[in-house]
């Protein structure tokens, strides 16, 4: 009893190629927004190597960019003072070439009369 063997030919192949690759492309997007996760104060601490006070400066004053526009770090508060950014949006914040960080403005003290 023969059997027919089917032979693929290099056009078949570059097909079928072409059609993975393609949905590859499709699932990307949905790939890198499935890696990322949020990471707490503590971890960007140790992911940017900067201190605290500078972290939560830019959640809640941002910082300036060469144009004189203020970026805040966009950042979900899971609880009162507790802070998590997406891992690709604190990349995204890193590119922004810094000029001046956005501090609060301080009170001037009155001298007494």
């Amino acid at each position: 009893m023969a059997h027919a063997i089917e032979i693929l030919t290099s056009a078949d192949l570059e097909g079928f190629k072409s059609e993975i690759f393609g949905k590859l492309e499709e699932l990307r997007p949905v790939l890198e927004n499935a890696m990322d996760r949020y990471l707490k104060i503590a971890e960007i601490i140790e992911f940017t190597g900067h201190g605290d006070s500078t972290i939560r400066n830019w959640i809640k004053y941002g910082k300036r960019d060469r144009f004189g526009k203020v970026y805040k770090l966009q950042a979900e508060e899971f609880a009162p003072g507790d802070y998590r950014v997406l891992r690709s949006k604190l990349i995204e914040y890193g590119k922004i070439k810094e000029c001046a960080a956005v501090l609060p403005e301080r009170k001037k003290k009155r001298k007494a009369a």
